[in-house]
């Protein structure tokens, strides 16, 4: 019977049978955790660039125009960020119309 094993589909006996499949299975699911890990910690460093950036703009040490276009960069980076972890489908649910607070 064919049964998804770690988002990938293989056959029951095929992994009795194969240690390479087996091998894959585990591969595929490690390689999409290790991904979201990487996403989120890319988020959280764009994160910490924002938060600095806006600090720097609150003093004055940065020109209106750089603080403009940096922001707009960071802001643009974690959108597409936000959107692959959506794609990923593994983190919290909700928040869509009709759920009750």
């Amino acid at each position: 019977m064919l049964r998804p094993r770690c988002g990938v589909w293989v056959d029951d006996q095929t992994v009795r049978k194969s240690p390479a499949a087996s091998w894959l299975a585990a591969t595929a699911r490690h390689t999409a955790g290790s991904d979201r890990q990487a996403l989120i910690a890319r988020r959280d460093a764009l994160l910490g660039d924002l938060a600095q950036l806006d600090a720097r703009q609150r003093t004055g040490s940065v020109a209106a125009d750089k603080y403009e276009a940096r922001r707009r960069r960071l802001v643009n980076e974690l959108e597409r960020i936000y959107g692959a972890l959506d794609e990923a489908g593994t983190g919290p649910q909700g928040g869509g119309e009709g759920i009750a607070a």
